[in-house]
């Protein structure tokens, strides 16, 4: 008897049931670590690098010039050549802004100004006898250092400007509140030069508003994104990996207490917190006071102890040691800042302004 092999069944095609599309096989990504920097955090970090390479090119100089060893003893054998060095840099990289954090954002004018600052710092350096190498007894050692300095410098700063922008290095933050004060907080921290992300230069990267206003709630404040009111707050940090909460409300007995006790707990959780009128002023160098409310304490300082007048009595001391050091230092820089005026900033050398010191009364304050 013969057997009749069966092919297998033909599957009908049914034009009623959507075609699945088969789903794309998801690359298994790699967790970055988070350093989430904030910014005084970066000021510190640009200064010990700037000094570490500004000192590692004076070593390398030494090393191929005069046969130093490159090694700690170097260091111990001739102090005064870095601490001279130092101060040198933090002089010349005030002058030029060099740890203004917006500016430092942006590649190309961080390198200009690191690199200007670098470049002075190095011939004034050369221009002091006794406490610095022989240099202009070569001048191919001159040469070598002052291009060691200027380069690795402006090398390290587009570096800087390219990787710790990164949102890995950034603070992620919300802020309570969207009237005024945190519109003025949000315009602070968009205020920076176009560098990829606007909040770069700062350290801070905002993610939104909180606030209980209905009429605000999905809508922008200064470019940023009010997410939702109080009852929202602990999901919106979570959601976000929020690093910092910043209270920008003036009238701070009035918050609602499903907002405070909402505050506590992020708190608990390890979230930072910290009003607008601080973080203002740490930001940008002034007191918000308009922005103060009734907060007596961010304006004036009403803190006692006795050792008050001891403590102002040293402050004053130092003030006047620092001045007559400073003095000195500006009378050997000073024709050096004369001749870079004159080649990058044509004008008069200086030029005075008014300000008011202590009891209100004014004094006329004279600046390169």
């Amino acid at each position: 008897m013969k057997t009749i092999e069966q092919s297998p069944p033909v599957p009908i095609a049914d034009d009623s049931l959507p075609e699945v599309p088969a789903r794309p096989r998801r690359l298994r990504r790699i967790p970055l670590p988070r350093l989430h920097l904030t910014s005084s955090e970066r000021r510190l970090m640009l200064v010990v690098i700037d000094l570490l390479v500004l000192n590692l090119a004076l070593m390398v100089a030494l090393v191929i010039s005069y046969g130093y060893r490159f090694s700690w003893a170097t260091l111990f054998e001739a102090p005064v050549y870095f601490v001279l060095l130092t101060l040198l840099w933090l002089v010349w990289g005030s002058f030029f802004d060099c740890y203004d954090l917006p500016a430092t954002a942006k590649a190309s004018q961080s390198a200009w100004n690191s690199g200007r600052a670098a470049l002075l710092t190095a011939l004034v350096y050369l221009a002091i006898p006794f406490y610095t190498p022989h240099f202009p007894a070569s001048r191919a050692s001159a040469y070598l250092f002052v291009t060691l300095a200027t380069m690795s410098l402006a090398a390290w700063r587009v570096l800087y400007a390219t990787v710790f922008s990164q949102p890995t290095f950034q603070q992620r933050l919300l802020i309570v509140g969207a009237g005024e004060s945190g519109s003025e907080l949000a315009r602070a921290l968009v205020n920076v030069p176009s560098s990829g992300n606007p909040h770069a230069g700062t350290g801070y990267q905002v993610i939104g508003f909180v606030d209980d206003d209905e009429a605000k709630v999905g809508t922008d404040v200064e470019g940023v994104p009010v997410l939702g009111d109080r009852t929202v707050l602990r999901d919106l940090v979570a959601e976000n990996e929020i690093d910092t909460l910043v209270l920008a409300i003036t009238h701070t007995p009035g918050i609602h207490p499903t907002l405070f006790q909402n505050l506590l707990d992020c708190q608990e959780q390890g979230i930072h917190l910290e009003p607008m009128t601080s973080f203002y002023e740490r930001l940008t160098g002034r007191v918000p006071v308009e922005h103060a409310g009734r907060n007596l304490h961010v304006i004036l300082p009403l803190q006692d102890s006795p050792m008050h007048r001891i403590f102002l009595a040293l402050k004053r001391l130092v003030d006047l040691i620092a001045a007559v050091l400073g003095l000195l230092l500006l009378a050997l820089v000073a024709p050096l800042v004369a001749l870079a005026n004159l080649l990058w900033a044509r004008g008069p050398l200086f030029y005075r302004q008014s300000r008011v010191g202590r009891n209100g009364q004014p004094f006329d304050l004279v600046k390169f």
